[in-house]
Order: structure tokens, then sequence, then C-alpha cells
């Protein structure tokens, strides 16, 4: 039986900026909400664009300060393989769990490295801190020469909650 993705995305800034004039009073005062960049409503799935088939959850260990994320290797819904291998991904989260002692840097692995984040970007994270972004079709296709992610940091028992969306 083929596994059903449906992910609803949320990200929004919602801002409430209090302005007036304090030699006016109280009565002065408005509230402005600033919320135009809304997508928590955005789902990616086998009928939308783009479409979503595949997706990996995962918490990464970095032994000894390292780790790598291999795309073709991960794990999914309770356990299960998941090999991207041909698919682009779509979207992504990583969150560096707060009880982490340092700064994890995730860049595109030095062998087989896949670009995430177009070429040599990189993404780093505190403490406590968490990264989301969704492609709109622009990733590389993950395979034999482009699908391995690094992951460094100073903690031994350091770790990345991570995870993945794919689709054709």
């Amino acid at each position: 039986m083929a596994l059903a993705i449906q992910a609803t995305l949320s990200a929004l800034f919602d801002i409430v900026a209090t302005v007036g004039d304090p030699g006016v009073g109280a009565n002065a005062l408005a509230n402005i909400t600033y919320n135009g960049f809304d997508v928590s409503q955005l789902k990616l799935n086998g009928g939308s664009s783009p479409v979503v088939t595949k997706m990996a959850i995962e918490n990464i260990v970095l032994g000894s300060g390292t780790a790598t994320i291999d795309l073709t290797a991960l794990l999914g819904v309770n356990g299960a393989a998941v090999n991207a291998t041909g698919s682009k991904m779509y979207g992504y989260l990583l969150q560096a769990p707060s009880g982490n002692g340092a700064l994890i840097t995730v860049t595109v692995g030095g062998s087989n490295g896949y670009n995430f984040e177009g070429s040599g970007g990189q993404v780093q994270l505190q403490p406590g801190e968490t990264r989301m972004a969704i492609k709109t079709g622009n990733s590389a296709a993950v395979g034999s020469g482009a699908k391995i992610m690094t992951l460094t940091g100073t903690g031994s028992t350091d770790n990345l909650n991570v995870i993945f969306l794919f689709g054709p």
C-alpha cells in the first residue's frame, strides 16, 4: 500500500504594533497588525504544486560533533525506509533542540553533496532554533552524486530533528 502524504506547513509572523501620540492620551493609541506573508495553510500532497509523494522524519545524533544525512537512506513513518533517489526536495524543517550545547551547521556534503540551499548553501542553528524552507521546484534531484548533507557541531550529544518532503 502506498503512503499518501499531506503536509500542512505553517509559517506566520503575526505582528501587532501599537502606535499613537503619548501626548494625546490613551484614546489615540491604535494597533496595526502585519501578517501579509501568511503561508499557514499551505498544503503539499500528491495533487499540489509542487507534488509531494515522500516524507522523512528523523532525529540525527552528532557523534563526536559530526554526522551525515544520506537522502537515499532516510527513515519515514514508523521507521520505514525512505529512498529519495530521483526525487526533488520541496521542503524541510531543521530543529536544534534547546538542550544542545552549541551551534550546529548543516552544509552540502563534501562527497556526493546535495545542494539543499543552492550552490554552497548552509544553515546554522543555535540550540532552540528552527529553520523551515518551502521549495518551488528549483531543487536538484537526489542521486548517487547528489545525496549527502553534513552536520557539524561541537557537542558529542547534540542532535538535530529533521523533516524532509520530496516529490517528482
